[in-house]
């Protein structure tokens, strides 16, 4: 998923004209990926343990997806005020 979004990002770069900052973008591919390792270390049982539920990879999952969105949302924001100048 991470190497998808990295892709599809190296493409639209290489037919833009201007060059956006990549610090959120950057930020948000890394919460991702903490996201997704959060993930297997759920699914394959190597941090998850049934009878503590307080904290589970999953819930991780969606806390750090939230901050990917957040941060996804500040790279894309400055490709509106790069149209606006």
């Amino acid at each position: 998923m991470v190497l998808a979004v990295f892709i599809t990002e190296f493409i639209a770069r290489k037919k833009e004209v201007t060059s956006p900052s990549l610090k959120y973008y950057l930020l948000g591919m890394g919460s991702l990926a903490i996201a997704a390792t959060f993930t297997v270390l759920d699914v394959t049982r190597t941090w998850c343990n049934p009878h503590n539920h307080f904290i589970q990879g999953h819930a991780l999952w969606h806390v750090f997806n939230a901050v990917t969105i957040f941060f996804l949302y500040k790279y894309y924001e400055q490709f509106k005020k790069l149209d606006q100048e």
